[in-house]
């Protein structure tokens, strides 16, 4: 069973990250491209690789920066 259409059909790539983007922003997120040195990747991957790891890379480094900025004693959502 195919998930439902969350954009109207015709809707480009670039319109439906636009559009993705937009919504994360507007709810006080943001979009964030960097670069990883050979050790980070290395770190990434053993991380994304134990059974406790979420599904993605961004659900894996959102929950290291919140776990991180909780043991800095400030609350979990800014």
């Amino acid at each position: 069973m195919a998930r439902p259409r969350i954009y109207a059909k015709g809707t480009t790539a670039t319109q439906r990250v636009a559009a993705s983007t937009a919504a994360l922003v507007a709810a006080g997120g943001a979009r964030k491209t960097f670069r990883l040195s050979p050790d980070a990747m290395a770190a990434l991957r053993t991380l994304m690789s134990s059974p406790e790891a979420p599904d993605t890379e961004t659900a894996l480094i959102e929950r290291l920066l919140l776990d991180a900025s909780i043991t800095q004693g400030r609350p979990e959502r800014f």
